[in-house]
């Protein structure tokens, strides 16, 4: 994590904008906090293991800026890559989220066959059910316009945020963006990502968030 802060701590520096890096500790002890200090990020510490989407949700009541970035912390997104999430805001007004697509581009690292089938079943019933189609609607490298993001609860506590922040986006009417990412592989630690349970309850937030009335 702290080549990932340094490397995101230099994009931001160039980029010149007024800018706040919040890491969320979900429970973790193995240094994540010290680290996090350590690279001038305000740190939130759960007191336990809570989720993802918990922990999102912490971050989320925390950002205080126009644009709210989200990212893992664990080397597979490039923080060279946040210029390319955040320049359709600028060129569109009406843009309230950006979603980093990992197929956007030919990719030069192999992906398991269920993560590719799990995305594109995923993909498709997004599509099929709200008529807007995402090619990358796992993707955790996101972009928002926080006015936006606050016009959407969230309810979720674990890997099935993402798909519960992107159906209500897509449900609102809010105009998204994709633009083509590059990702490398994980440098710390391990996926939590359980293939089938988690994939099992992505499928069921797609389903009760786009034929159920959400906020």
């Amino acid at each position: 994590m702290e080549i990932v802060l340094g490397r995101t701590h230099s994009v931001l520096e160039k980029l010149g904008v007024r800018n706040e890096v919040i890491v969320i500790n979900d429970g973790s002890t193995d240094g994540t906090s010290e680290v996090a200090l350590k690279n001038k990020a305000i740190l939130l510490e759960n007191p336990r293991n809570m989720g993802k989407g918990a922990s999102l949700r912490r971050g989320l009541e925390c950002a205080r800026g126009e644009f709210i970035i989200l990212m893992d912390a664990d080397g597979e997104n490039k923080p060279e890559d946040i210029p390319l999430l955040l320049e359709p805001f600028l060129s569109d007004g009406k843009v309230s989220m950006v979603i980093g697509s990992r197929f956007k581009v030919e990719v030069d690292r192999e992906f398991s066959r269920v993560h590719m089938f799990g995305n594109k079943i995923f993909n498709l019933v997004i599509f099929l059910l709200t008529g807007r189609y995402v090619t990358d609607s796992q993707s955790g490298f996101r972009a928002y316009r926080c006015a936006a993001l606050k016009d959407v609860s969230i309810d979720s506590f674990g890997f099935d945020v993402e798909t519960e922040m992107l159906i209500k986006m897509l449900r609102k009417g809010f105009e998204f963006r994709e633009v083509p990412i590059s990702f490398d592989q994980r440098i710390e630690g391990s996926s939590r990502l359980r293939t089938f349970k988690d994939g099992f309850n992505i499928l069921k937030a797609i389903l009760k968030y786009t034929l159920i009335n959400n906020h």
